[in-house]
């Protein structure tokens, strides 16, 4: 392909499987039926084959294809964009911060959280974002003192300032 993206080997696959399970605990089994492409930046998107098929046949015309699932990033460790986060998150098992009200309106914000203790989360790395019910994107935790630091990561394009 000519594009800006190219379909990861069989090894790649099973290599971001293997990040998506260690560092959140999630099932991989969404990616069982799908094609995995990554771009020159190290963006994970994936794509059905029959998508892929046109992709082919209008690849001058592309620039970019599939859902945007997250960046490789350098010591295992991946951070997943927002429909990323909410496909690991049906199944995760650590690295999940669950938000209430007030802390989820300050997140889609961009506020950065401050949090007492973290539960199966690991400092410096990228946590999942939840309400009870739902995922709301990416953060990060820092540890700050005694105390730790959610760091809103989620787009300004997508920020919500009305929520009071």
């Amino acid at each position: 392909m000519s594009m800006r993206f190219e379909l990861m080997s069989e090894v790649e696959v099973e290599d971001l499987k293997r990040r998506i399970e260690a560092n959140y605990g999630a099932s991989t089994s969404f990616l069982q039926n799908l094609r995995v492409l990554r771009t020159k930046r190290e963006k994970v998107r994936i794509i059905t084959q029959e998508a892929l098929e046109l992709l082919r046949k209008l690849s001058k015309y592309a620039i970019y294809a599939g859902l945007y699932l997250c960046k490789l990033k350098r010591n295992n460790k991946l951070q997943p964009s927002v429909e990323g986060a909410q496909m690991f998150a049906t199944s995760a098992k650590r690295n999940v911060i669950r938000l209430d009200e007030e802390q989820s309106s300050r997140f889609l914000r961009g506020e950065n959280i401050s949090l007492k203790e973290i539960k199966d989360c690991e400092s410096n790395n990228f946590v999942l974002v939840c309400t009870k019910r739902l995922c709301l994107g990416v953060g990060i935790i820092r540890k700050k003192g005694e105390d730790y630091v959610l760091e809103s990561l989620f787009p300004k394009s997508r920020r919500i300032f009305f929520l009071s």
